[in-house]
């Protein structure tokens, strides 16, 4: 992949997604709530969006905001999120077909490229069960709400 046309698709990826891009300092702002004696808010801002793009192309790892894509204004929507999973995984599938270019038979790029999204797919029907499954942290804290506990206590 040549670097104009990954700088195109890092552009593209930065102003589709929605991530703030400003040179302007943090915002202070007051709060419409008071939490912890705290009545104002330091609100991170900066050139985000150009960063985010070209990190999740090259599967940089980090973050903007030091969290990776967790922070609301790294990953803002749903929209977001799906583009970012795109660009991790746009890199290893081009380099599969270019590995089918580089032997002289493109159908084995397309066998890898099919064997890894084969992979990929069965992992992830054995691995979303796994996540959803309620853990022991999770089972002691409803239980001990439904039975009127106010403290939630823990492992025991």
């Amino acid at each position: 992949m040549t670097s104009n046309s990954f700088l195109q698709i890092a552009f593209y990826i930065a102003t589709l997604q929605g991530v703030v891009q400003t040179f302007s300092s943090y915002h202070t702002v007051t709060t419409v709530e008071t939490v912890s004696d705290a009545t104002e808010q330091v609100i991170a801002v900066g050139h985000a969006a150009s960063q985010v793009a070209i990190k999740q192309l090259g599967t940089n790892g980090g973050g903007f905001f030091n969290v990776n894509s967790a922070h609301p204004l790294e990953n803002p929507t749903p929209l977001s999120n799906f583009l970012e999973m795109l660009s991790i995984l746009l890199i290893p599938a081009a380099l599969c077909y270019t590995f089918g270019v580089m032997v002289g038979d493109t159908r084995q790029g397309w066998a890898m490229l099919a064997a890894m999204t084969l992979a990929l797919v069965s992992l992830i029907f054995i691995e979303v069960p796994v996540e959803q499954r309620r853990t022991k942290f999770r089972t002691d804290y409803y239980r001990q709400k439904e039975h009127g506990s106010q403290r939630f206590k823990g492992f025991r």
